[in-house]
């Protein structure tokens, strides 16, 4: 079996769509699901069809905004070339020890290539909320996150 091809195959089964295959990452998380979605790969791997990357961290060389996003077989940057990337939403806090400009800076590059993004960045909330109580983000996103899947065409409106 091809890898990454279990969930598309098994979609019908699980009451998806093998065609809006997605990947959602926090953190360190959000960064592995940043290099499936846009980073190198061999001809013909499978991408998933939208990207959801919650306070991503490592995007940047030096995890600080002057520096710039990494790039190269462990980088977030699709290659030129590779086509349209996937749709992403963004979700981070602009006091998080991992810069949100990460964020803004991937959905630009993004964007830039010929892709969409979202990008939600709250004053406040710091690293690590999820979906819990903790903070407005962490009280927001996922309602936000299901309004943008449902105008990209994701989810069923």
């Amino acid at each position: 079996m091809e890898r990454g091809s279990v969930v598309r195959e098994r979609a019908k089964e699980w009451n998806s769509d093998p065609a809006k295959v997605g990947i959602l990452g926090f953190s360190a998380g959000g960064n592995l699901a940043a290099r499936v979605a846009y980073s190198p790969a061999e001809e013909g791997a499978a991408r998933p069809d939208f990207a959801v990357l919650v306070y991503p961290a490592y995007l940047f060389v030096k995890d600080e905004p002057a520096s710039t996003l990494r790039d190269g077989l462990d980088g977030v940057i699709p290659t030129p070339g590779s086509g349209k990337p996937v749709p992403a939403f963004f979700a981070h806090s602009a006091d998080d020890k991992y810069p949100a400009e990460g964020s803004m800076a991937l959905a630009a590059k993004l964007k830039s290539m010929g892709g969409s993004a979202e990008v939600h960045v709250w004053a406040k909330g710091g690293h690590g909320w999820g979906a819990s109580e903790r903070c407005e983000a962490a009280k927001r996103w996922t309602d936000l996150l299901g309004a943008w899947m449902k105008e990209s065409g994701l989810l069923a409106p």
